[in-house]
């Protein structure tokens, strides 16, 4: 069911640098089983959210060529994708229209569904003790993808990042505002394909499905 409360920001922007010399392809292009992630991601986000955001930079052009008018889907230019994700993200933000919006990497395709409504479903609960302003969803302790977040928090965002020039990250960021942990019970909260032996064992979790 889709949840016309909350769109999903997905930055697609970065320059892979760590999958150099494995593919010719943009990362977010990189293809798993003959799909791109980025569009393996959108259709995750799709299952839950009104519309996706997706933020290129880093061989934009191409990305833009393979998304086309995709229902559903609205694509941002992140001129400054080099200073970092965090300036996707608050790029992002400015076309988000909702009052939450879920926060995806383009490299994480296994994040389930299930995933975005458990921490959907956490909301109106935390609410009724404290406002949070973000959600994550937990395994053992540690946090992982996708968020979810407020979006009136992108009124802070941009003179946070030109308070903070070095390297500042999103996590940072919501570290400053009351939070929310969802337990979950799937590790895939964590599974992000950076390497080529991320890709290559990914391949073969998708060959043995």
């Amino acid at each position: 069911m889709i949840d016309r409360r909350v769109e999903c920001l997905i930055p697609a922007a970065g320059l892979g640098s760590r999958l150099a010399g494995v593919d010719t392809l943009p990362k977010p292009l990189t293809l798993l089983n003959g799909r791109p992630l980025l569009l393996r991601a959108i259709e995750n986000a799709l299952a839950v959210c009104s519309r996706c955001v997706v933020v290129t930079g880093f061989r934009g052009a191409e990305v833009v060529e393979v998304l086309g008018k995709r229902p559903g889907v609205t694509i941002v230019r992140n001129d400054h994708y080099q200073q970092g994700m965090i300036t996707s993200i608050a790029a992002g933000l400015e076309e988000v229209s909702t009052p939450w919006c879920f926060i995806a990497p383009a490299d994480m395709p296994f994040l389930s569904p299930a995933v975005y409504r458990a921490l959907l479903a956490a909301i109106p609960r935390a609410e009724v003790a404290q406002p949070p302003q973000a959600a994550f969803p937990v395994l053992d302790g540690r946090r992982g993808h996708p968020v979810l977040v407020r979006t009136v928090l992108r009124e802070q965002l941009a003179p946070w990042i030109q308070s903070h020039p070095t390297e500042p990250t999103m996590r940072e960021f919501l570290r400053q505002f009351p939070l929310v942990d969802v337990p979950v019970d799937t590790a895939d909260i964590f599974v992000d394909l950076d390497t080529p032996e991320q890709i290559a064992a990914a391949l073969q979790r998708v060959a043995a499905t």
